[in-house]
Formats: structure tokens, sequence, C-alpha cells
């Protein structure tokens, strides 16, 4: 699913007791912009987010598992917009009618920042936290309330030099 709206479906097989790695940067229709996956399967299957970046100080990864769960609440307890760390919350509607959500940042001092958003249907949407207004140089855990169920993310991205 792509920000637009558009989405694109691509077959794989996996055998039993296997595994298959799928890269995105391989697919032509979502290699070159941010992308959310649904996965659909006639039998149990576990799916995962593997997400490398390069920093040039620091390069590394982290791994999400996929939600089996939509939900339309979502906390977080974690998130950091030091001069080190660009935090995203990742949001994806998986449903046919557009979703408002209202995010709402938590921070140490009792302060709570609103950040409301609108998600098209069958599309998802990056926030870079950084870029609220409020939360530089802040930790804070997270809120998302949502009126119809998303999947939603929070990632962080790291750059300490070493």
């Amino acid at each position: 699913m792509l920000p637009d709206g558009s989405f694109y479906t691509e077959v794989f097989e996996a055998g039993a007791n296997s595994c298959i790695a799928l890269s995105l940067a391989a697919l032509p229709p979502v290699s070159a912009g941010n992308v959310s996956v649904r996965v659909r399967a006639d039998h149990k299957v576990v799916a995962e987010r593997s997400m490398y970046f390069g920093y040039p100080e620091c390069p590394g990864g982290h791994v999400s598992p996929g939600t089996i769960d939509p939900g339309i609440k979502r906390f977080f307890a974690e998130g950091n917009t030091s001069d080190f760390y660009d935090t995203y919350l990742l949001l994806m509607n998986p449903g046919d009618i557009e979703t408002p959500v209202v995010v709402t940042f938590c921070k140490p001092s009792g302060e709570q920042i609103g950040q409301p958003m609108s998600i098209p249907p069958h599309s998802r949407a990056s926030l870079l936290v950084n870029q609220v207004p409020g939360l530089s140089d802040s930790e804070f855990a997270i809120r998302v309330d949502t009126g119809e169920p998303l999947a939603i993310e929070r990632a962080m991205y790291f750059h300490i030099p070493r």
C-alpha cells in the first residue's frame, strides 16, 4: 500500500516449514518510496519487517513483527528526538474508508502534544516525529487513537557517532 492509496499485489509461494525473504527494493512498483505490506496466506504464517539503515557514522537495523490485530488504540512507551535519533510513526489503513487519527505525545513533564492526522483508505502514512512542533530534543511516550482499525508501528533510527 502506497501513500497515494494505490497498491501493488504480488503472489509468493512458501513451502511448509520454510522461510522466504523479500526485498521490496527489488519490486519496481514499490521500490522508490514509502510502502506498507499486507500479507494474506492460506495457512498460518509469521511475518516480520526487517529494516536496515546506513547512517554514515552508524549503520544498523531493526526488526518488527507484523501485526495480526489492527486496532483503534495503540501505546508506545518510548520515543526520542534528541540529536542522535529520528523517530517515525508509521500508519497503515487496510480499510475502505478514510480514517481520522489523533496522536498524543506524552512528555516526562506531563505535557501532552496532540497531532491530528487522516489516513486515506488502502494507504499508509509516515510521521517524522522530530518535525512535530514542541517535540524537538525530547523524550516522550505515544498514544494513538483512531476511528477505524489501523496497523501502527513506531520506528527509531539512531546515528550515534562511534
